[in-house]
C-alpha cells in the first residue's frame, strides 16, 4: 500500500496538467507551497490534485490505505497530524517522512516525532528508520 501509494501521490497533478496544460502549468509554477496549491486548484478547476488522485486510485481498484495516504497527503505534509478515520495511519506516515527527506530533510527529526506517536510506533526506531533512508539517497547522490 506504501509503495501503492508513493507512485500514485502526484497523480492528479499529471491528470490536471494532461487535460488543462495552458491554465495548469502558470498556476503549478506560481505556488508557494502544497496547501496553496490545493486551494488554487479547487478555485479554478472544482477538485485539487490531492482529491482527484485519490479519485483515480479508487478507480482503480488499489487498496483503501493508499487511496487514503493519496487523499490527505497535502493535508498530513502541512499539518504533521493523521486523519483519526484513516485504518493504517503508518502509511500517511510514511508519506510525511519521505516528503521530508525529499524537501525539507532538516525537518525530518520533528516529522519523525510528530508520526510515531500518532502510529503508535517507536520514535526511535521511526527516527532510525528514516535517517537510514536519508544515508541511502546521500550515498546515491554522491556516486551520481
Amino acid at each position: 500500500a506504501a509503495h501503492s501509494a508513493g507512485l500514485f501521490e502526484e497523480c492528479g497533478k499529471a491528470v490536471l496538467f494532461r487535460h488543462a496544460r495552458e491554465r495548469y502549468g502558470p498556476l503549478l509554477n506560481s505556488v508557494v507551497d502544497e496547501a496553496e496549491l490545493v486551494q488554487r486548484e479547487q478555485a479554478e478547476f472544482g477538485v485539487s490534485n490531492d482529491k482527484l488522485g485519490a479519485a483515480l486510485c479508487e478507480s482503480w481498484g488499489l487498496a483503501g490505505p493508499a487511496v487514503a495516504s493519496v487523499r490527505h497527503h497535502v493535508t498530513v505534509q502541512a499539518t504533521r497530524v493523521l486523519p483519526p478515520e484513516v485504518a493504517r495511519p503508518g502509511i500517511c506516515a510514511l508519506s510525511a517522512l519521505a516528503h521530508a527527506l525529499m524537501t525539507a530533510p532538516d525537518t525530518l527529526e520533528d516529522v519523525a516525532k510528530a508520526m510515531a506517536p500518532q502510529t503508535q510506533l517507536d520514535e526511535t526506531l521511526v527516527l532510525r528508520g528514516a535517517r537510514k533512508v536519508q544515508e541511502k539517497l546521500a550515498a546515491a547522490a554522491e556516486r551520481d
